[in-house]
């Protein structure tokens, strides 16, 4: 436990000792593991580890040491001291590359600047106003997304769909993928930790949950058959191939159109089975406007080839007859 920075019994058993073998043995370890981390370095990442160390043991020996610790208490202060300013400084460095990155909406320098901040702790190197600052950065860079997420659920809201203005909007959030999956797992980790989700796609999907769910809602697809506004069909469908590219999202289900048509090839034979050729003139009329608004479903040429075959059939064998 001494090696991990963790002191506190370790002091108890040497401060209830009386000289015995075990208060030796601790006071030796304690020494050596202190000692270690008085070694000067360049290595940033090991002098903040080394600092993270002493004031650990600072913390567990408090203000007045035992007798056994004031030397080494001393210079561990001393050390401690000497190397803080570096930290600070670094520290100061990594708060301001948090706010850069956030003025410039930059998702690679967003991470790169949470990993490299997320070394630092409140009270070493990093101040509470400053933990402040980095607090709100995030807060207003993800406010920046969500914005042009909201500009995409704009695009697809079903009373006012326009899918050129959708492919617009999903440029930003396109650049923004391919830079999260160029990432380290530590830098995506860094930028995702609060989201309680494992990548930025995800985040997104949730954010548009509920535009979403009613541009697929198959209720509102049906009402749109039942009215025969194929056309707006397929902008919805176009809209949700184009966000399923980008976010791995469902497409929109045409399987009740096809029911849809099926429907209408079976009224319209019986139509002309029974001759009243105006029934069956509407249903090939149907056919023929699905074929025409919503190309998206191929079945709707074939009913339509079908239907017409039928027709062509049925004055063919009246001919020969």
């Amino acid at each position: 436990d001494i090696k991990k920075g963790e002191f506190y019994e370790a002091i108890c058993v040497v401060v209830t000792s009386n000289g015995e073998k075990e208060e030796v043995e601790l006071l030796e370890m304690i020494n050596e593991q202190v000692r270690k981390n008085f070694r000067p370095s360049t290595d940033f990442a090991e002098v903040h580890e080394r600092l993270t160390f002493l004031d650990r043991f600072r913390e567990a020996v408090g203000e007045n040491a035992p007798d056994e610790l004031v030397g080494l208490s001393r210079e561990v202060n001393q050390a401690y001291h000497k190397a803080k300013p570096q930290v600070e400084q670094k520290a100061s460095a990594a708060v301001s590359e948090v706010l850069e990155a956030t003025a410039a909406t930059d998702l690679a320098a967003m991470a790169c600047a949470l990993s490299n901040f997320k070394r630092f702790e409140v009270g070493l190197g990093i101040t509470e106003a400053q933990q402040k600052d980095v607090t709100q950065a995030k807060q207003e860079f993800w406010r920046q997304i969500k914005d042009c997420c909201n500009k995409v659920a704009s695009s697809i809201d079903i009373t006012n769909l326009d899918v050129h203005s959708l492919s617009l909007s999903l440029e930003p959030l396109k650049g923004w993928l391919d830079t999260f999956q160029s990432l380290s797992p530590p830098k995506k980790q860094a930028l995702m930790e609060e989201k309680n989700l494992p990548d930025l796609q995800a985040w997104m999907r949730e954010v548009l949950a509920e535009p979403l769910r009613r541009l697929l809602d198959p209720s509102i697809l049906m009402n749109c058959v039942d009215s025969r506004r194929f056309s707006d069909i397929s902008r919805r469908y176009s809209a949700s191939q184009r966000l399923r590219a980008v976010l791995k999202t469902e497409a929109l289900d045409l399987t009740v159109v096809e029911q849809y048509l099926l429907q209408r090839k079976d009224v319209g034979r019986q139509a002309l089975d029974s001759a009243n050729f105006h029934q069956f003139n509407s249903e090939v009329k149907v056919c023929k406007l699905v074929s025409e608004e919503l190309v998206e479903v191929p079945a709707a040429f074939k009913i339509l080839a079908d239907l017409e075959n039928d027709l062509r059939e049925r004055f063919l064998n009246q001919h020969l007859n």
